[in-house]
């Protein structure tokens, strides 16, 4: 089970610590990549939540997995979280630091959802008019998803503008569904 509130704690310590010593790009990007390579390893997520594996050998394994790439606060840092026995919620603390990041720079994260690749212009469009209305830098995450036929979702500010043909397809049939007109045999 993933405790949220000790991963805020030590993302919050985290952030804190690097601003304080002014390295709070060199922290944020060490975080993107270590949330990078532990999503997309999944020997590594399966050693980081093993109870077999001591804390020692997990710290040597992060040493040869990162070396140099990391930072000496990160490091220190990620050492100190598998001594405490936290390190199942490594991800959590990279999510939360993440979070924290962005709200201290004014960026919003925005996640657009297509049925097909969008092209730039469209992007920037998109982005300008986000920034507009929110008064803040746009982060735009984009996905293909085949599956909403057409239009977009956009989600963003804990709001959500589903424009999707799948949708529109949903609601349809919904409404053939209650069609009062139709005498039921």
């Amino acid at each position: 089970m993933h405790d949220t509130r000790a991963a805020y704690r030590y993302a919050k310590s985290l952030f804190e610590l690097a601003s304080e010593r002014k390295e709070i790009e060199t922290v944020n990007a060490d975080m993107q990549l270590l949330g990078k390579v532990i999503r997309e390893n999944r020997d590594l997520r399966v050693l980081i939540k093993s109870p077999v594996v001591k804390f020692d050998k997990k710290i040597e394994i992060f040493k040869l997995i990162f070396g140099e790439k990391l930072s000496v606060l990160t490091s220190t840092f990620i050492n100190l979280i598998i001594k405490k026995h936290r390190e199942g919620n490594l991800m959590d603390v990279v999510f939360h630091f993440n979070h924290i990041y962005l709200a201290n720079n004014n960026i919003e994260e925005v996640y657009l959802t297509t049925a097909v690749a969008m092209d730039q212009e469209f992007k920037d469009q998109l982005s300008a008019l986000v920034q507009k209305n929110t008064k803040h830098t746009v982060q735009l995450e984009e996905t293909v998803n085949p599956d909403i036929i057409g239009g977009f979702i956009l989600r963003f500010d804990n709001k959500q503008y589903n424009a999707s043909v799948a949708r529109e397809l949903q609601l349809l049939k919904g409404e053939f569904s209650k069609n009062h007109y139709i005498k039921q045999l």
